[in-house]
């Protein structure tokens, strides 16, 4: 007979190790979104579809036990929500900054086990 604890736990741990997995691709697509973004100016259907990633990730990763990957996705998302609301006074800094966090992103994934 099957305790559903331990079934839970088992569905949760494969979650988990697959939304492991597809991460990298996840912050790959995020970063190339940026890099198409910073060469060719912020359009605002494109900045919008990179913050719902970036909030994507910042609940998801938490979810699943990455508080790292979580962080940094929420302070990417807010870095980016500073260029859609026009607060970007210093924008060579504000690029930097998005570019440091997503950085930051790409480190706080655990390698593959």
């Amino acid at each position: 007979m099957s305790d559903p604890k331990n079934d839970f736990a088992r569905v949760l741990a494969a979650a988990a190790a697959d939304y492991q997995r597809q991460l990298p691709q996840k912050i790959a697509d995020i970063d190339r979104l940026w890099a198409e973004l910073a060469r060719n100016g912020m359009t605002p259907g494109k900045l919008e579809e990179l913050v719902r990633m970036t909030h994507n990730i910042a609940g998801s990763a938490r979810v699943f036990g990455l508080a790292e990957a979580s962080e940094a996705a929420r302070a990417l998302e807010h870095c980016l929500g500073d260029f859609g609301q026009g607060h970007t006074p210093d924008e060579k800094a504000a690029y930097a900054r998005a570019e440091a966090l997503i950085t930051a992103l790409q480190q706080s994934v655990p390698a593959s086990r």
